[in-house]
């Protein structure tokens, strides 16, 4: 009984871990694979438009981990900074 209940359950176990898994050919000729039909979401992440700018996105963390410091200092909350989208070049 304990052998019937036991393979039991490792046959449950062994089907919920199989996924369908979809090969998508991409615009360029290229293929992903992925866990949801092909052309159901999104199969490539956006890239940005251009090359972000590092040396203003560095001073925006610079600036935004010196406004949190005082901020700590003083026992308030830190903000959240945008610096991932700052000087990106459109």
């Amino acid at each position: 009984m304990k052998v019937y209940i036991a393979s039991l359950l490792l046959w449950s176990l062994a089907g919920s871990c199989v996924a369908d898994t979809y090969k998508c050919e991409q615009p360029n000729g290229k293929y992903t694979y992925q866990n949801w039909p092909c052309g159901t979401k999104p199969e490539i992440e956006k890239k940005p438009k251009g090359k972000p700018d590092y040396v203003e996105a560095v001073k925006c963390g610079m600036q935004s981990g010196a406004v949190n410091l005082s901020r700590s200092a003083v026992g308030k909350k830190p903000v959240q900074s945008d610096c991932a989208n700052v000087g990106s070049a459109q």
